[in-house]
C-alpha cells in the first residue's frame, strides 16, 4: 500500500474538490414560437439602438474603444441571439418554430445589409485610427465589408 505524505493528501483532496465543483456551462435557451419571435425582436431592437448610438457619435470623437469596441460588442450580442435561432431554424421539431426562426434570420440578413450600407457608420469606422495590429486588421476588414456591400 502506497504511503502519502500529509502534503500529498491535502493536494489530492483539493484536486478532488475542484473536480467535483459544479462547472458553469452555457446552455441554449428553450424557445417556443412566441418566445423565439420575442427574442428575435428584442435582439433586433437592441442592435438598432446600438447602431443609433454609434451613428450619433461625433466623428472627431471616434476612438478604437467607442467605435471598434462598440462594433465588437454589437456583433457579439447579435451572435448570442442568432446562434440559437439559427440552430432552431435547422433542427427544431416544431415546424412553427423553424418557420419563425427562418423569418427571424431573414430579418437579420436585412439588418446586416442595412448595417453595411450605413454611411454614418462607414465614416466613423474610417475615422478611427487604431494603433494595434488587431485593431488595424479589424478596421481594414470592416472597411472592405462596407465597400463590398
Amino acid at each position: 500500500m502506497p504511503v502519502f505524505s500529509s502534503r500529498m493528501v491535502l493536494l489530492l483532496s483539493g484536486l478532488l474538490l475542484l473536480c467535483n465543483a459544479a462547472v458553469a456551462r452555457v446552455t441554449l435557451p428553450i424557445l417556443d414560437e412566441p418566445a423565439l419571435k420575442q427574442s428575435c425582436q428584442s435582439a433586433l431592437s437592441k442592435a438598432r439602438s446600438g447602431v443609433a448610438k454609434l451613428e450619433s457619435l461625433p466623428l472627431k470623437q471616434a476612438t478604437v474603444g467607442n467605435t471598434l469596441g462598440a462594433w465588437n460588442r454589437l456583433q457579439m450580442e447579435l451572435e448570442d441571439a442568432l446562434g440559437p435561432i439559427d440552430l432552431y431554424a435547422n433542427v427544431h421539431t416544431d415546424k412553427q418554430v423553424r418557420d419563425a426562426a427562418d423569418a427571424c434570420l431573414l430579418q437579420f440578413n436585412d439588418f446586416n445589409t442595412e448595417l453595411f450600407q450605413n454611411e454614418k457608420l462607414y465614416r466613423r469606422m474610417k475615422a478611427v485610427q487604431p494603433r494595434s495590429a488587431p485593431g488595424k486588421k479589424l478596421k481594414k476588414d470592416l472597411l472592405e465589408d462596407f465597400e463590398d456591400t
